[in-house]
């Protein structure tokens, strides 16, 4: 197997999502894993519920992209 057409997209993507995965992790940290202060209001509870379920379909993004999406390029571009 060569390097193909898809490689460089992928390997930026790929970079991108480790990226994206540390700014996830400081968001988690920052948040205390979107636990909203005690007393905090209904818009800032509204927020982190927000907030959450953006980093869960974030991270199940990546997850497709990583693990199912790319690697069915790689093995179409082998066939090629």
């Amino acid at each position: 197997w060569t390097e193909g057409k898809y490689d460089m997209p992928i390997s930026e993507l790929r970079h991108e999502h480790d990226d994206q995965g540390v700014s996830l992790r400081l968001l988690e940290s920052l948040t205390e894993n979107f636990t909203t202060p005690e007393g905090a209001c209904r818009s800032w509870q509204a927020l982190y519920v927000g907030v959450s379920q953006l980093a869960e379909d974030l991270i199940e993004h990546i997850h497709l992209e990583n693990n199912v999406l790319f690697p069915r390029f790689v093995v179409a571009e082998s066939r090629a």
